[in-house]
């Protein structure tokens, strides 16, 4: 026989339970997806309301310091013009070779003023070419920043922050860095970016003469009439010595536009292309050594920091190696942004057989949103 005192407990806590245990399900189906989906619909920045961007033109001075076996520095020094216009198209123009980014189309277009050719690369667009290789890897590369203030750069005022880079993953021997950039929010440019490897090798870029607010000429973010579609021709060819010291190690002397530096401004995505070229005497009509052993790449595989991303453009067996690297507009935490990332390639001569010894390299992209 139950006892009625008990039995009516009982059935109180039961019911009790089996409400709590209701209302903690219904608020676990509600709550957790409700707060997957917010975490999941934070704007892109291409979602957000777009605005103008402000119209600028500047020279872009680039400074490289190397280091040698014998510990002798080397610099080189590098004047490039900038422009921007209202709509986030960008011209850089180094010599005879101009770069045109149009945000819009998602399209980088590289010409040769010389010999009068285009290559054009659309950003997110994979190629068939690569070989069916896997894409991009996403890591956390970089420590927090570490605010240096604000102050006035180049006549702008610039918010500073450094950071230091860990190596790429699998590659400790190619080092990590420390990257210091102070970016304008008032005139949308990284106006002065340093890299300093723990080697001595130092990268330095700066705009300068910077004039904001006037609409540059429409035609220069243009391909100009009469320009044919070409393969990209060797902006970073390997010179005559770096190529003379890889011969002297029996390696393939190599060369990469590295670091490869991205800017985004405001809903405007950037994008460029990373190349690597290899010696060969097939792709260059002067050959760098007496005897020289063409050379193709072999392997390549890249890690970014989100809202960075990649793929290679052609395939592999080729002398030369080319990434189409670009900002995908998603999320970022706050407003200046930089990310990081690293593509590293490996390169082999043709000949012998069975093969030589591997070389590898690894080269460095930042992205900086502002």
């Amino acid at each position: 026989m139950r006892h009625p005192k008990l039995h009516g407990r009982v059935g109180r806590l039961r019911r009790t339970v089996g409400s709590a245990l209701a209302i903690g399900l219904v608020t676990a189906l509600v709550v957790t997806p409700a707060a997957a989906q917010a975490e999941q619909s934070k704007p892109s920045r291409e979602a957000r309301p777009g605005k103008a961007a402000v119209p600028v033109t500047a020279d872009l001075e680039i400074t490289k310091t190397t280091v040698d076996a014998a510990g002798q520095r080397h610099t080189t020094r590098e004047m490039q013009r900038y422009a921007r216009d209202s709509r986030g198209r960008t011209r850089t123009e180094a010599g005879t070779r101009v770069t045109l980014n149009d945000p819009a189309s998602r399209t980088t277009a590289t010409l040769d003023l010389a010999a009068r050719t285009v290559h054009k690369v659309t950003s997110g667009a994979k190629a068939a070419a690569a070989d069916g290789r896997a894409g991009a890897t996403q890591s956390k590369l970089a420590s927090a920043p570490r605010p240096l203030g604000t102050r006035t750069v180049q006549g702008v005022p610039a918010q500073g922050s450094t950071y230091t880079v860990a190596p790429p993953p699998g590659d400790p021997a190619a080092g990590g860095s420390e990257v210091t950039v102070w970016q304008s929010t008032e005139v949308q440019l990284p106006v002065s970016l340093t890299v300093v490897k723990p080697s001595g090798k130092e990268y330095t870029q700066t705009y300068t003469n910077i004039r904001a607010g006037v609409e540059p000429d429409a035609k220069l973010f243009e391909v100009p009439a009469g320009f044919a579609s070409a393969a990209p021709s060797p902006a970073a060819a390997p010179t005559r010595e770096t190529a003379a010291a890889a011969a002297s190690a029996g390696d393939c002397p190599y060369a990469a536009n590295s670091p490869l530096v991205i800017s985004s401004s405001g809903p405007f995505l950037g994008g460029g292309v990373l190349e690597a070229y290899t010696g060969s005497a097939i792709l260059y009509p002067n050959p760098f050594s007496p005897t020289p052993t063409p050379c193709w790449f072999i392997a390549d595989s890249a890690v970014f920091e989100s809202p960075m991303d990649g793929h290679p453009l052609f395939p592999l067996q080729l002398p030369f190696d080319l990434w189409d690297v670009y900002d995908t507009g998603g999320w970022v935490p706050t407003l200046p942004y930089v990310a990081f990332g690293y593509i590293t390639f490996q390169v082999r001569p043709i000949l012998p057989f069975p093969p030589a010894r591997t070389s590898q390299f690894t080269t460095e992209i930042i992205l900086i949103v502002t």
